[in-house]
């Protein structure tokens, strides 16, 4: 029996052991810490909990999240200011400084309190490693809006050349979201600011992606929003606007062909068609039959006499 592989959407506790298990460091040891960072770096317990100074600590450079919601990191001040922190951050070593893997909302708060320590679990991890972890802290918190998470799918993706569907496995992700995620970064960017701000939802793009041309695309948006237009709304308008360009690349055709039409219907009792080409002076006649009878019917009128020397 093969091993179903490991799928790291299932939890951050199996990606950082130890380190997702909540442990509450007392605020006033922030608040004036005395911290050795004498082998910071050295052969610590990987999976204890120790303050860290903050200024040693380097930003993830795969973080996916580009904007920070103001109002959740007050709330998250709030919380450390009354109760200190609840949950560590994780780090890995780099040469003599820290990276930070997991925690930047809490780093962030940490520094808006100008608090000197931090409590940190240290944790070597590669490259793909700290990208994953940060994409599943932010999907499973869903901390991201669709720009940012699809921006980081495609990061993701690129920087360790991944098919979609290995993305999808890696992160424990459904395919066909990982792909619905990547669509959305075809459009324009002023579609997309609208996304971020969160204006927009996910179905409305989706929509909104369905038609062709940018500048449609950019109006329809605006107009969601201006109208605050449903999702089903939005599929609606689109839908209406494929169909009416299809009717418009349509030509009429000139009366005399549909004269014809008419004529050569009456005469073989069945719909006919005339199509004529691009091409000068030349096209197709269609001529409808509906069963073997009919079919011998439309010859014996059309080839008469001559049909027996066919």
């Amino acid at each position: 029996m093969t091993k179903e592989k490991p799928r790291l959407g299932r939890g951050l506790a199996s990606l950082l052991g130890d380190a997702a298990v909540p442990v509450r460091i007392p605020e006033q040891k922030l608040e004036h810490p005395s911290v050795s960072t004498h082998g910071a770096t050295g052969h610590e317990d990987a999976s204890a909990t120790r303050l860290i100074p903050v200024n040693r600590i380097d930003p993830n450079p795969y973080q996916p999240r580009t904007q920070a919601n103001p109002e959740a990191l007050s709330d998250l001040i709030g919380s450390i200011r009354q109760h200190g922190i609840i949950q560590p951050i994780v780090v890995r070593p780099k040469e003599d400084r820290y990276e930070l893997v997991a925690g930047q909302r809490r780093l962030q708060a940490v520094r808006e309190l100008k608090l000197n320590a931090i409590p940190a679990v240290i944790k070597p991890a590669s490259d793909q490693q700290i990208m994953e972890i940060a994409l599943i802290e932010n999907i499973q918190r869903e901390d991201l809006n669709c720009v940012d998470r699809a921006l980081a799918y495609k990061k993701y993706q690129e920087t360790f050349n991944l098919s979609t569907e290995l993305v999808s496995e890696r992160l424990g992700q459904d395919r066909t979201t990982v792909a619905n995620y990547l669509r959305l970064l075809a459009l324009p960017d002023r579609v997309l600011d609208l996304l971020r701000a969160e204006r927009l939802s996910m179905g409305h793009a989706r929509a909104i992606a369905g038609l062709e041309h940018a500048e449609e695309q950019t109006k329809l948006a605006f107009k969601v929003v201006q109208m605050g237009m449903s999702v089903r709304q939005t599929e609606q308008v689109v839908s209406r606007t494929k169909s009416g360009r299809v009717k418009q690349k349509q030509p009429e055709k000139n009366p005399n062909v549909v004269d014809l039409e008419q004529q050569m219907t009456r005469v073989l009792s069945t719909k006919v068609y005339i199509n004529p080409s691009r091409k000068k002076d030349s096209g197709k006649v269609v001529i409808e039959y509906y069963s073997l009878d009919d079919f011998d019917r439309i010859l014996e009128t059309i080839c008469g006499q001559q049909r027996e020397e066919l």
